[in-house]
């Protein structure tokens, strides 16, 4: 899966959320969840992915940009969310 991202939002959520941009084609790995984000009307179509890396619920937000897929953000799911999608 090619990935693509902001260098410098990847150096941030490291530094604040010790996630990596880079693992998040493991998140595809085991169960997922993916929903369109249509909370804001966006200018690209948005998804929330809901997985685990390793043993951290994660929730990834994504675009398709001609086949590849852009990260917007990474961050550890709450706990609530982690229960709605069954990863608790």
């Amino acid at each position: 899966m090619e990935i693509e991202f902001d260098p410098a939002k990847r150096e941030l959520t490291l530094k604040d959320r010790g996630l990596d941009f880079l693992d998040a084609p493991r998140l595809f790995e085991g169960r997922s969840l993916a929903v369109v984000d249509d909370r804001v009307d966006y200018a690209d179509v948005r998804f929330i992915s809901y997985g685990s890396i390793g043993d951290t619920a994660i929730a990834l937000v994504w675009t398709d940009r001609d086949g590849v897929m852009r990260i917007i953000s990474m961050r550890r799911m709450h706990q609530e969310e982690t229960k709605h999608v069954g990863l608790d």
